[in-house]
């Protein structure tokens, strides 16, 4: 898509776009199940605007013809299979129907619309920034210095606000924010240089998790995991307690001093502790009980659920008398966690 850009940009054609199209002419991909695939990612859909995009760019009839070949064969599909559209990813070969965008449904049928009407529909795998009224693309006039402290307010909002409170020399750019507390460590008082280097690292702990992000592996393994963990939570208590689960690797557990889901980023004596999941929408913030968090973490390399269950127990020194009670509470905490996705269920 970016070369066709560029081809319409220079009017020159350009011949890594012929080998391009050459390689995706076979419009309907066949799947691991040897089903087509229609999905924008890797299937027919996401080949056909390819060569719409193209038609639109060279105006060559042959190339129209391929996307509609391509929608007519979906379209029969469809037919022939009761409306179902395969996406992207099947579990099981079956077509379960996904309404994602990239590898499901809103992305087959983002297809059919920019078919219907391909000069006034807006393609998602090449988006269009908008003209302003002199038929220009608007540029917005920004200077290095300024795109860095628009980046460090994004990135690091706690850091910054507790920065400025302790009237501090901020770093120019969010590469330089490790940096921060050596530099004004002088002036600081221990209490202070802490709770502000603890409140850094979170945020970039944050900001890594969320530039390694890949929201269509996570969301196929939020698939992927939901049934079987929803079936696992049918079986018989017993069989439960001796199957292996395992921390969701989207999952990071972390235990600190200030409370910086709290406005004023109080630092005091308690711990608190907080779940990072990263998402196929981005990183989410939630904060747990101490008893959640040790559970989770008892769970962070493969065990028997009962194992798990069983060292919590014996780490809160638990009286006998109350042990049924907190292994029931544990439990059901271990299942709720299944629900979230929290949990992995790895054999049972």
């Amino acid at each position: 898509m970016a070369r066709l850009r560029a081809e319409a940009l220079t009017s020159r054609r350009r011949q890594d776009v012929d080998r391009a199209l050459a390689r995706t002419r076979q419009v309907t991909p066949i799947g691991q199940h040897g089903t087509p695939v229609f999905a924008l990612c890797h299937g027919g859909a996401g080949n056909a605007l390819l060569f719409l995009q193209a038609y639109q760019v060279r105006g060559e009839a042959e190339l129209l013809n391929v996307v509609r070949e391509t929608a007519d064969f979906m379209l029969n599909y469809a037919v022939e299979h009761e409306g179902t559209y395969l996406s992207g990813v099947s579990v099981s070969g079956k077509g379960e129907p996904d309404e994602s965008m990239m590898i499901g449904e809103a992305g087959i049928g983002s297809f059919y619309l920019r078919l219907r009407d391909p000069f006034n529909t807006p393609c998602v795998l090449a988006p269009a920034v908008p003209a302003n009224r002199a038929g220009q693309a608007p540029r917005q006039k920004m200077d290095r210095a300024t795109m860095e402290r628009t980046l460090l307010r994004k990135c690091f909002p706690r850091t910054l606000k507790l920065a400025n409170t302790l009237k501090m020399t901020i770093p120019s750019d969010p590469g330089s924010m490790d940096r921060l507390v050596p530099t004004n460590r002088d002036g600081l008082a221990d209490e202070e240089a802490n709770r502000l280097a603890e409140i850094c690292n979170l945020e970039q702990k944050k900001l890594s998790l969320e530039m390694d992000l890949n929201p269509v592996l996570v969301s196929f393994k939020q698939r992927y995991y939901y049934e079987p963990s929803l079936a696992f939570l049918q079986v018989a208590e017993k069989e439960q307690l001796a199957a292996r689960l395992s921390l969701a690797e989207e999952v990071t557990l972390l235990a600190h001093d200030t409370n910086w889901l709290d406005p004023q980023q109080k630092f005091d004596q308690d711990q608190h502790f907080m779940l990072l999941v990263t998402t196929s929408r981005g990183v989410v913030e939630q904060s747990i009980s101490e008893l959640t968090f040790d559970l989770l973490t008892a769970f962070a390399k493969p065990v028997a659920m009962s194992m798990a269950i069983a060292a919590v127990v014996t780490d809160y020194e638990v009286p006998s008398e109350q042990l049924t009670q907190v292994r029931t509470a544990l439990l059901t905490q271990t299942r709720s966690a299944l629900r979230a996705g929290l949990l992995r269920v790895l054999g049972h």
